[in-house]
């Protein structure tokens, strides 16, 4: 005869509670064993930025894009290294900015504007065989330059407002000149008779005489202006 007594109720309550709580322990178990790999995440994620991404970037910064921007900021000087035998091309960036220059020293009574296109006293020296080549580059050569500036300057008209043309090479007077040629213990082109046009107001069309350049690892340098002195 089943028991209905007060005290046999409860002990079939508690008996179907009981049952009831085993499965949701069972799933809260199972949710903390996956949720216990969490805290290894970040554990991972540090190595990675230890040792991978972020090494890299530390070894870029060390010895990669900061340390080529120093070799670039160190870069010899073109007049002290080698001379090549490069003929001098007149489309280079270096030769379309020759001419201006040029002209803006003449226009302008100017002449240190125009001194990085005359030939460097660097590359002089291991040029001429000659006794103190820095000295005649100085006492010569660039004091010539800047009389000649001066005296094609006094040779415009009053208000004849020049404007630069271009800068012309005859090929023709163009070529190697080998070691020996003319006091030079290496080869260079040389070019002669070069003609610095420009146009007056009026619209007549002058020119100034470029009496001599020569190269220097493919490109032009003034050497002589008006004449040869």
């Amino acid at each position: 005869m089943l028991d209905t007594s007060p005290k046999a109720l409860l002990l079939v309550v508690a008996l179907v509670l009981s049952a009831c709580r085993k499965p949701n322990q069972a799933t809260s178990q199972v949710m903390g064993a996956s949720s216990g790999v969490a805290p290894n995440v970040p554990a991972i994620a540090e190595k990675v930025g230890n040792g991978g991404a972020g090494s890299n970037n530390n070894t870029e910064g060390n010895g990669g894009a900061g340390s080529n921007a120093g070799a670039r900021a160190t870069s010899p000087d073109p007049a002290e290294l080698p001379q090549t035998n490069d003929k001098p091309q007149l489309n280079s960036e270096h030769f379309k900015k020759l001419g201006p220059a040029l002209f803006a020293a003449i226009v302008n009574d100017n002449p240190d504007p125009a001194l990085p296109y005359f030939f460097p006293k660097a590359a002089y020296a291991q040029v001429k065989a000659i006794k103190d080549p820095a000295v005649d580059w100085e006492r010569r050569l660039v004091a010539a330059f800047r009389r000649d500036i001066h005296e094609y300057h006094r040779g415009l008209k009053s208000g004849s407002g020049p404007s630069f043309l271009s800068l012309e090479i005859s090929q023709p007077n163009t070529r190697w000149m080998k070691r020996g040629e003319e006091g030079n213990r290496i080869g260079y082109f040389r070019t002669v008779r070069a003609s610095l046009r420009y146009q007056e107001t009026s619209g007549r069309e002058r020119f100034w005489l470029v009496s001599s350049m020569i190269s220097w690892r493919g490109e032009w340098y003034v050497v002589h202006l008006n004449g040869f002195h």
